[in-house]
C-alpha cells in the first residue's frame, strides 16, 4: 500500500491516508480506520474480513488481545490466550502484575467462572449437556479431590462433605436413575432433610426430616433425635384400616405405635388414636363420640374443657356401687366438685366432695338433699339443711295442684301442706294458705279473700273481704272487731261519702263518741205500700202496724206515715231515704230518729236557732209554743242555713231530733 496523499495544517487540519484507510477529521475532532467518514471518535469499518486484532506486549502473534491500563495491562480480554487455539473468549486481571483468568466462555457456549473447565471452576454452567459437569449448574469451593454426580441439576459442595456426594441435589425426573434423592440437605455430615424419587413414583413426593431413609407410606416422617427416637408421619393415602389411612402417626423407634391422627376414608370421619387403639371419632355429620366408633346425634358437636391451672376434667365409666360411678369430675386444689349418674339413675351435683344437688329418676330435684321426703309423687324440688331437714318443697302436683311448702311434716292427705304452704288449685283457680297443716286464709278466682274460713257464707267463722270494698267478720261469743289507739286520745274509725269525711267514733278518756251521726231504723209504709214520693226531712209519725221481712221474727219495727196531724204526740222521726242497698225487700225506708240531722219546715213558715218543733199536720215541722220539750217534741233547731229547698218552696234546716 503506497502513500498517496497526506494533507496537514490545511484549512481543515484533516489528514487522508489512502482515502479510506485513515481519516483524521480535524474539524469535528473524528478518527476513522477503514472509512473516511468517520461518526464517532473511533470508527473502525471492516471489509470482508471484519476482525480487530490488538496485541499487547508483543505476545504471540498468534495471541489476539484487549488490553486495558498500564504496562502489563490491569485487565485484558483475549481469545484463547497464550496462543490458544480452542476458540473461547478469556477474561483476565492482573492484580500484580501476572495475568490471571477468571472468566472463559468456551468454544461450545460453556461458562467457566474461576478455572478452565466442569471440574475446575467455582461455578460452572452447562451450555451443551456436556457429561463432564456435576449438573446444568456447578457451584463448588475448589477443594479438589471432591467428587460430582453427573445427575445433578443443581450442585453445592463444601469441603466439610466428605462421605456424601452432595449438598443439594434437584433432579429432572428423565435423567435420574431410580431410588435416588430429589432433595437433600446435609449439616455436619448427617442428612437431615431427604426429598426421594423412585422411577416406581413409591417415594414421590415423600419428605423426610432427621432421617436417613423413608416410609413409601408416609409424606412427611420426622425424627427428633437419635437418642430421643420419636417420629411423627404425615401418611398418604392408603386402603388400609384406620392408623394405615391419610392422616399424621406418632411412632417409637421400635416401631411401637404411640397414636395418631387419622382420616378414615371408609366413612369420611376423622379419628384420633393412642396404642393403636380409637379413642375419638368426629363422624361425616360433626358428631364427637368418646370411646365410641359410632357417635349419633346425641352427642354434642363442641366440647370445651377448660384445663387451665390446677383443674383437670375426669369423665369415668360404670363402677357399680360407686358414689361417684358414671360421673363428669372437675378437680381442684380444694377438692372435687362433680356431676354424676348414680346407680339407681339419679343426677347428682357435687362440690367440695359432698353432695349438694339431686335429680332425681322422676325428675324432681333435690336441693341440700338427697332422699325425697313424703309424697313422692308430687314433690318437684326440695331445699333442704344438707343434713335431711328440708325447708322449702316446690310440687307440681298431680291432683290438679301445686304446692310451695315449707318444712318436713306432711298432713297426710296426700297433699304437700306441711307445716306451712301455698297452694293452687286448678279446679277452682283459687290460692290457698296453710299454717299448721290447716287452711288460714284462701284467695278466691274472684279476688274475694276469706281468712279463717273456706267458703263466703256470712254465717260462717271468720273473715270476708269481697271484691265490691265490703268486708264481713264472723265470730262466736266475742267481738267480731277490735279497735285499739295506743298513746292518745283521737279518732277510732272514719266514715267518708264521697271521699268526704261525714263522721266519726272518737275515744276520749274513757268515753266513745259517735260524732256527725244520728240514730235512725228501718221501716216501712202501711200495708207495706210501694214507694211513693216522700220529701226528705219530712216529718213521720208512728203506726200500730209491725213491719214484715218474709219469715223473720220482727218484734221492735213498726210501720210509719207521714204525719198529718199538728201537735201530733204519735211523731218518731223524719224520712231519711229508701233502702236501696237491699234487692228482696225494695219498699223499705230509714227514718232518722235522734241525732244530727235535717228537718223540712212549710213556706212562710219562721224558724229560729233553738225552737223546739213540732208536727204540722203536712210532713212539715213548725215552732211549739213554749220552750218545754213534750211528746210532741219532735226536733230542735241548731241553725237556720238553709240546706235544700224543694219545689213546693218548703226547706230544711239543721236540727237536733228528739223523736223517742
Amino acid at each position: 500500500m503506497g502513500l498517496t496523499q497526506i494533507t496537514t495544517g490545511g484549512v481543515d487540519d484533516n489528514i487522508n491516508i489512502d482515502s479510506n484507510t485513515l481519516k483524521v477529521d480535524g474539524t469535528n475532532n473524528l478518527v476513522g480506520i477503514g472509512t473516511s467518514s468517520p461518526g464517532t471518535k473511533l470508527d473502525i469499518l471492516g471489509g470482508s474480513d471484519a476482525s480487530v486484532i490488538l496485541t499487547v506486549n508483543g505476545a504471540d502473534a498468534s495471541s489476539e488481545y484487549l488490553g486495558l491500563g498500564i504496562n502489563a495491562g490491569a485487565a485484558v480480554i483475549t481469545a484463547g490466550g497464550n496462543g490458544s487455539t480452542s476458540n473461547a473468549l478469556v477474561f483476565k486481571t492482573a492484580p500484580s502484575g501476572t495475568e490471571t483468568e477468571r472468566l472463559r466462555i468456551d468454544s461450545s457456549g460453556n461458562v467457566f467462572i474461576g478455572g478452565t473447565t466442569a471440574a475446575s471452576a467455582d461455578i460452572a454452567l452447562n451450555a451443551n449437556g456436556s457429561a463432564s459437569f456435576s449438573g446444568n449448574v456447578t457451584v463448588q469451593d475448589g477443594v479438589s479431590g471432591v467428587s460430582t454426580s453427573a445427575s445433578d441439576a443443581l450442585t453445592i459442595e463444601t469441603s466439610d462433605v466428605t462421605s456424601k456426594t452432595r449438598g443439594i441435589g434437584i433432579y429432572g425426573k428423565s435423567s435420574i436413575p431410580s431410588t435416588y434423592e430429589a432433595f437433600q440437605l446435609y449439616y455436619n455430615g448427617s442428612q437431615n432433610v431427604t426429598i426421594k424419587y423412585d422411577g416406581s413414583a413409591s417415594f414421590a413426593g415423600n419428605v423426610g426430616i432427621g432421617v436417613s431413609s423413608l416410609s413409601s407410606s408416609s409424606r412427611l416422617t420426622l425424627l427428633e433425635s437419635a437418642g430421643n427416637a420419636q417420629t411423627l408421619e404425615i401418611k398418604g393415602a392408603n386402603t388400609g384400616g384406620v392408623g394405615s389411612q391419610p392422616g399424621i402417626k406418632f411412632t417409637a423407634s421400635t416401631g411401637d405405635n404411640i397414636g395418631g391422627i387419622f382420616g378414615d376414608t371408609n366413612s369420611d370421619a376423622v379419628v384420633l388414636q393412642s396404642g393403636g387403639t380409637e379413642r375419638l371419632r368426629i363422624d361425616s355429620s360433626g358428631n364427637v363420640g368418646i370411646g365410641t366408633t359410632s357417635p349419633t346425634s346425641q352427642y354434642d358437636k363442641n366440647l370445651t374443657i377448660n384445663g387451665a391451672g390446677s383443674s383437670t376434667l375426669h369423665l369415668t365409666t360404670t363402677n357399680s356401687g360407686s358414689s361417684n360411678s358414671d360421673g363428669f369430675h372437675i378437680l381442684n386444689s380444694s377438692g372435687i366438685a362433680y356431676l354424676w349418674n348414680h346407680e339407681n339413675t339419679d343426677m347428682v351435683f357435687a362440690a367440695n366432695n359432698a353432695e349438694k344437688m339431686r335429680i332425681d329418676s322422676s325428675g324432681r330435684v333435690l336441693i341440700g338433699s338427697s332422699v325425697v321426703q313424703a309424697h313422692p309423687n308430687h314433690d318437684d324440688l326440695q331445699l333442704g339443711d344438707g343434713s335431711g331437714n328440708r325447708g322449702l318443697t316446690i310440687s307440681s302436683g298431680t291432683s290438679g295442684y301445686g304446692t310451695l311448702a315449707f318444712g318436713d311434716s306432711a298432713d297426710g292427705s296426700g297433699n304437700d301442706r306441711y307445716s306451712g304452704s301455698i297452694e293452687y288449685y286448678h279446679a277452682d283457680n283459687s290460692m290457698r294458705f296453710y299454717a299448721n297443716i290447716g287452711e288460714r286464709m284462701r284467695i278466691k278466682n274472684n279476688g274475694a279473700v276469706l281468712v279463717g274460713q273456706t267458703t263466703d257464707s256470712f254465717g260462717n267463722k271468720g273473715h270476708i273481704l269481697n271484691v265490691d270494698g265490703r268486708a264481713f267478720h264472723t265470730v262466736e261469743g266475742n267481738a267480731p272487731l277490735w279497735l285499739n289507739r295506743q298513746t292518745n286520745d283521737g279518732d277510732l274509725l272514719k266514715f267518708y261519702a264521697q271521699d268526704v269525711q261525714e263522721g266519726a267514733i272518737v275515744v276520749s278518756g274513757t268515753s266513745v263518741t259517735l260524732s256527725g251521726a244520728h240514730l235512725s231504723r228501718w221501716s216501712q209504709l202501711p200495708g207495706g205500700a210501694a214507694r211513693s214520693e216522700i220529701l226528705r226531712g219530712s216529718v213521720l209519725s208512728n203506726l200500730d202496724e209491725m213491719c214484715e221481712w218474709g219469715t223473720e221474727d220482727n218484734e221492735q219495727q213498726n210501720r210509719m206515715k207521714v204525719s198529718d196531724v199538728e201537735g201530733d204526740k204519735n211523731v218518731s222521726g223524719v224520712f231519711q231515704s229508701w233502702d236501696d242497698d237491699d234487692d228482696t225487700y225494695v219498699n223499705d225506708f230509714y227514718c232518722a230518729m235522734t241525732g244530727d240531722f235535717v228537718i223540712r219546715i212549710a213556706q212562710g213558715t219562721t224558724v229560729a236557732r233553738g225552737d223546739l218543733l213540732m208536727s204540722a199536720g203536712d210532713g212539715t215541722a213548725k215552732p211549739q209554743d213554749d220552750d218545754i220539750v213534750r211528746s210532741k217534741t219532735i226536733a230542735k233547731v241548731t241553725s237556720t242555713t238553709v240546706s235544700t229547698t224543694y219545689s213546693d218552696n218548703s226547706y230544711c234546716v239543721p236540727c237536733v231530733l228528739m223523736a223517742c
